[in-house]
């Protein structure tokens, strides 16, 4: 189960994350042991996040655009039994845009620009 796991959250790409150990080097803080300290805590929350999205970014359905969320919620009063399930959509407001005429994207007779 840890490695589907780990293969998901792709460790390979966490090798990005360093970006926020120069500016410790940079700033001669190797040796304060809070700065150190803050630094690798930096390194380990921007992988967590960064693996969140890719695990998310997996569960998206290509065609419907949909995916399964999980949600702690309080239940104090167990009304909530476990196995129901909700369905919501994200309507967010209108709002203007600007846009191109697909002819001036793809040209013309399907030659690109």
């Amino acid at each position: 189960m840890i490695r589907p796991l780990l293969s998901t959250m792709r460790p390979k790409q966490w090798v990005k994350n360093l970006f926020v150990v120069p500016p410790l080097v940079f700033a001669r803080r190797v040796s304060d042991l809070d700065s150190v300290l803050l630094t690798v805590a930096a390194v380990i929350i921007f992988c967590m996040v960064s693996s969140s999205v890719y695990i998310l970014n997996d569960l998206v359905d290509p065609v419907s655009r949909a995916f399964e969320v999980r949600l702690p919620i309080m239940n104090e009063d167990l009304i909530v039994k476990p196995g129901l399930f909700a369905q919501a959509e994200l309507m967010p407001e209108p709002r203007l845009v600007k846009t191109l005429e697909r002819g001036a994207v793809l040209g013309v007779e399907g030659s690109r620009y």
